[in-house]
């Protein structure tokens, strides 16, 4: 008994469908004025500067150094844990002086 074949036809996607790009529909991006003064003051502030790498790169070594410090805490004196504990704590109060220190200096550029 020989079996029907399989009309593959009828399963194939439609390609020929809809492939033009129309403008007429509004997604979720089309919502927002990009060039809004809000907008644009946001963008000055994220864009990278020197100030801001140097910032990243320090918070990067902080970061590592603190994490350093918990781990010799842990494997091999318990002082470390107090240096780690003191780095983190005041790791924070650091970053965010940096950061107004940015937004200061591009506020002045």
């Amino acid at each position: 008994m020989a079996h029907p074949r399989l009309d593959t036809e009828q399963l194939s996607p439609d390609f020929d469908g809809d492939d033009d790009d129309s403008d007429d529909e509004d997604g979720f991006l089309d919502r927002f004025d990009f060039d809004a003064t809000h907008w644009q003051v946001l963008r000055q502030l994220l864009l990278p500067t020197p100030t801001f790498v140097t910032l990243v790169v320090y918070g990067f070594l902080w970061f590592s150094g603190v994490t350093m410090a918990a781990f010799l805490g842990f494997v091999v004196h318990p002082v470390f844990e107090m240096v780690a504990l003191a780095g983190f704590v005041l790791m924070y109060p650091a970053g965010f002086l940096g950061l107004v220190v940015v937004i200061a200096v591009k506020a002045i550029q």
